[in-house]
C-alpha cells in the first residue's frame, strides 16, 4: 500500500489503497480519489454511513473551530503527531454514534465555545425546570451523560447546572410562581367547593391531598389542586380538620367560603367535615365501588369470579392455548382477544373478563374440550354462563355511569339524585314472585341468618342448591360418545330460573344498600334535591310531590338571603346619605326587602314554569345564557353546581404523586415530592 500524506479528516475513515484510490475502513469498499479528491468519499459515508458521517461533520467542524482559537496555537508539533492528537481529542470529546463505539465519555466543550450570556443561559435553565416539573422527571436527570450530550449537540456553550441547582432553587420558585397566580385567581372566588382524600406512597409515607372547584366568570368549571402534603400524624378527625383548614388559611381561603365537600365514607373523614361544618357528599364512586364489591362477595359469584380467574392464568402462561384460541376465533368468526386481566379491588377490571366469557365461550370450549385439558373445570358451564349474563348486564350499565360521574369538566353533583331515584326503579329494582327468601342484613351479623345456611327449609342459596346446581355435569365428566354440545343443555330449566332470579335480587340489594345508608340521610338528601333542582335539566323532575314545597322552600328562603346580603352591601356603599332620603330611609328599606321578596318569587315561578330542557345540555352554558333572566337563582346555580359527586380529582392527584415518587425515586424528600406534585 501506498502511503500518502493525508490533508483532510476523511481519511480517518479511509486506507489509502494506491494513489488514485481509497478503502473504506468500515465496509472494506474502494472509491476513486485521483488528485486527493475526497468528495466520492465524503458522499460514500453520507449515503451508506450517516452516523460517521455525523461525526466526520462534528470533528470537521470542531477542528476549523479550533484553528480559529488563539489560545489553542501555542503549541508546535509536526503534521502527523497534530492529526493523531486531533482525532484522540474528538473521540474523548465527541460521542461517537456508530455501533463499534465502545467508550462512551461526556463530551467537554465549553473551552472550545464561548459561553453563553447570563440571561440566554437563565432561559435555558428555567425551561429544564418547567420540564422537570411538567414531565415528573427525576432531578438526577441533569447529571445523566446522555442528557449533557444532548445539551451539548444542541447548544455547545451552555453548561448544565447540578441537581442542586433545580431541587433547591428553581422548582421551589417555580411552585411558588405558580402558586401566587393560583391564589390571586381564587382571591376573587365567592364560591369553592373541596375534595380530599389520604394516600400512602410507594415509600409508605402519608399524604393527603386537596383540590378546590369552582365556577368562573364565564360560567366554566374550574379545578385546581391545593395540596398533595405529608400527613405524619394519626389520621383523627381532628388532626385532619386542622391540616385543612391550615391549608386553606395559606391559601387566603376561608372555611366559611366551602359549600361542600366530596369525600370517600370514611367515618374520619366524614366527622372532620362536620366539624368545619360543610356540607358533606358521599363520594358516589365510593359507594357504588363498596356495594358492586359486596355483590361480588356473595359466594355463588365469588366462585365463578375465581374460576375465571384461573381459566385466565392458563391461558396466558400458555402459548400453546393462546395459539389454539386465536385459530378458534377465526374459526368462529370472533374478535382476535386475549382475555384480560383483573384486580380484586377494583370491580371495573373484573368486568371484561366477564364479557370476555360471556362472548368467547364458543371458542374457549372448542380448545378445551379437544385437548381434553383438566382446565374445562375452569370454564363457566351453561347455567354459570347465565349467571355471567346477568353480571355483565348489571355491571355494565354501572360502569359507564361512573365514568361520568367521575368527569371534572361538567357539573356532576346535580345528577347523584336523578341517577339513585332512576337506579332505584331499572337496574336495582327487585324482581318479584320469587318463593325464596333469605336476609343478607349485615346490621345485625350475629344474630341474621348466613347467605348459605345449612337448614333445607332456608332459600335455594341457603340450601347450596344454585352452587351444586350451577356445577352440575362438569364437561370433563362427559362420555366422549354425547354430542359435544350437550355441555349447554338444560338452560330453561325453572328451578335454576327461580335460583337466579333469586340471586339476582341479593345482587342488587348487595348494591343498593350502601346508596341507600349514605343518600337517604335527611339532611344529605335535601342537599342533595336543591342541587338537583338548579340543574335545568331536573328542576323539580325528580323530586317527589310531597317533598317539592319543602325544596322549593329551601331554595326560596337562600334567595331572600342573598337579595338581603346585596341590599345591604349596597347600602353601605351609599354612606352620604341625607334630606328626604334620610327621613324616608327605613319606611324605603321596608318596601324595598318586601319587594325583593316578590322580585324572587315571581323568578322562582319563571324558573318553573320554563320548557324542559334536554339531558344533553350543559346546565352551566344553559345559566351562562339565562343568567340576566334569573340575577339572583343564578347566584344560587353558581354556589352549588360545581360541587364534585366523587373524589376522583383527588385520586387523579395521587396517581400522578405515584408516577413522581416511584420506586426509584423512594427517598424524595415529602417537601419536594409536594413541589413536583403540585
Amino acid at each position: 500500500m501506498c502511503e500518502m500524506p493525508k490533508r483532510s479528516k476523511i481519511w480517518n475513515y479511509f486506507t489509502k489503497v494506491d494513489k488514485s484510490k481509497g478503502m473504506c475502513n468500515k465496509c472494506k469498499k474502494r472509491f476513486e480519489s485521483k488528485g486527493g479528491n475526497t468528495s466520492n468519499l465524503i458522499s460514500h459515508l453520507r449515503a451508506q454511513h450517516p452516523n460517521i458521517h455525523l461525526e466526520f461533520t462534528n470533528l470537521k467542524a470542531f477542528i476549523e473551530n479550533d484553528k480559529t482559537d488563539e489560545d489553542d496555537n501555542q503549541q508546535s508539533h509536526s503534521q502527523s503527531e497534530t492529526d493523531s492528537q486531533s482525532f484522540t481529542s474528538t473521540s474523548e470529546n465527541i460521542l461517537s454514534s456508530t455501533p463499534d463505539s465502545a467508550n462512551l465519555i461526556q463530551t467537554k466543550i465549553t473551552s472550545k465555545y464561548k459561553k453563553l450570556d447570563k440571561q440566554t443561559s437563565e432561559r435555558y435553565t428555567n425551561a429544564i425546570a418547567y420540564w422537570i416539573a411538567t414531565d415528573m422527571q427525576p432531578y438526577c436527570t441533569v447529571s445523566k451523560i446522555g442528557f449533557k450530550h444532548l445539551m451539548s449537540v444542541l447548544c455547545p456553550g451552555y453548561e448544565v447546572p447540578s441537581r442542586k441547582v433545580f431541587s433547591d432553587n428553581k422548582i421551589p420558585a417555580l411552585y411558588y410562581e405558580v402558586k401566587c397566580r393560583i391564589r390571586h385567581e381564587l382571591s376573587s372566588v365567592q364560591f369553592l367547593a373541596m375534595t380530599f382524600d389520604c394516600w400512602t406512597s410507594n415509600a409508605q409515607h402519608p399524604y393527603i391531598g386537596i383540590t378546590v372547584h369552582f365556577i368562573d366568570y364565564d360560567w366554566n368549571l374550574q379545578t385546581y389542586c391545593l395540596t398533595c402534603t405529608s400527613l405524619d400524624v394519626d389520621h383523627t378527625a381532628y388532626n385532619i380538620r386542622d391540616i385543612i383548614e391550615c391549608t386553606l388559611e395559606d391559601w387566603g381561603i376561608h372555611v366559611a367560603n366551602i359549600y361542600g365537600a366530596t369525600t370517600d365514607n370514611g367515618t374520619n373523614v366524614i366527622k372532620a367535615v362536620e366539624l368545619m361544618r360543610i356540607n358533606h357528599v358521599s363520594c358516589f364512586g365510593h359507594t357504588l365501588n363498596n356495594g358492586v364489591m359486596s355483590s361480588m362477595s356473595l359466594k355463588p359469584v365469588e366462585i365463578l369470579i375465581s374460576k375465571v380467574s384461573k381459566l385466565r392464568y392458563k391461558f396466558h402462561y400458555s402459548a400453546k392455548l393462546r395459539r389454539l384460541l386465536k385459530e378458534s376465533q377465526q374459526t368462529h368468526s370472533l374478535p382476535q382477544t386475549v382475555m384480560p386481566a383483573s384486580c380484586v379491588t377494583r370491580w371495573w377490571t373484573t368486568l371484561p373478563s366477564l364479557q370476555f366469557i360471556r362472548d368467547q365461550q364458543q371458542a374457549l370450549f372448542d380448545v378445551l374440550y379437544t385437548l381434553k385439558s383438566n382446565s374445562l373445570k375452569y370454564l363457566p358451564n351453561c347455567k354459570e354462563q347465565r349467571l355471567v349474563c346477568i353480571l355483565c348486564n348489571l355491571y355494565e350499565p354501572l360502569k359507564s355511569l361512573g365514568e361520568h360521574m367521575s368527569s371534572e369538566q361538567v357539573a356532576t353533583a346535580s345528577s347523584i339524585w336523578p341517577i339513585y331515584l332512576k337506579l332505584q326503579e331499572t337496574i336495582l329494582k327487585i324482581n318479584g314472585d320469587s318463593r325464596y327468601t333469605c336476609d343478607l342484613s349485615q346490621e345485625h351479623a350475629e344474630h341474621s341468618e348466613p347467605l348459605f345456611p345449612t337448614q333445607s327449609t332456608q332459600c335455594a342459596l341457603s340450601t347450596g342448591e344454585i352452587t351444586g346446581y350451577l356445577n352440575n355435569g362438569n364437561a370433563n365428566e362427559m362420555n366422549s360418545s354425547d354430542d359435544e354440545y350437550s355441555y349447554y343443555v338444560n338452560e330453561n330449566d325453572t328451578s335454576v330460573d327461580k335460583m337466579l332470579n333469586h340471586l339476582e335480587n341479593h345482587l342488587k340489594s348487595a348494591i343498593n344498600t350502601p346508596f341507600s345508608k349514605r343518600y337517604e340521610i335527611t339532611q344529605t338528601r335535601q342537599f342533595l334535591q336543591k342541587i338537583t333542582f338548579l340543574d335545568p335539566r331536573y328542576r323539580s323532575n325528580y323530586i317527589k310531590f310531597s317533598e317539592k314545597d319543602a325544596i322549593i322552600s329551601l331554595v326560596k328562603n337562600e334567595m331572600d338571603e342573598i337579595g338581603h346580603q346585596v341590599s345591604v352591601q349596597e347600602h353601605h356603599k351609599n354612606t352620604t346619605i341625607g334630606g328626604l332620603a334620610e327621613f324616608l330611609g327605613n319606611l324605603s328599606n321596608t318596601q324595598e326587602t318586601s319587594t325583593l321578596q316578590d322580585l324572587n318569587q315571581i323568578e322562582l315561578e319563571k324558573y318553573l314554569s320554563l320548557p324542559s330542557v334536554g339531558l344533553n345540555c350543559n346546565p352551566l352554558q344553559w345559566w351562562r345564557m339565562f343568567c340576566p333572566e334569573f340575577p339572583t337563582l343564578s347566584k344560587l346555580a353558581k354556589k352549588y353546581l360545581y360541587i364534585q359527586a366523587t373524589s376522583v380529582p383527588c385520586e387523579r392527584v395521587f396517581s400522578c404523586a405515584s408516577n413522581v415518587i416511584s420506586d426509584h425515586r423512594s427517598s424524595l424528600s415529602p417537601e419536594h415530592a409536594e413541589e413536583l406534585i403540585f
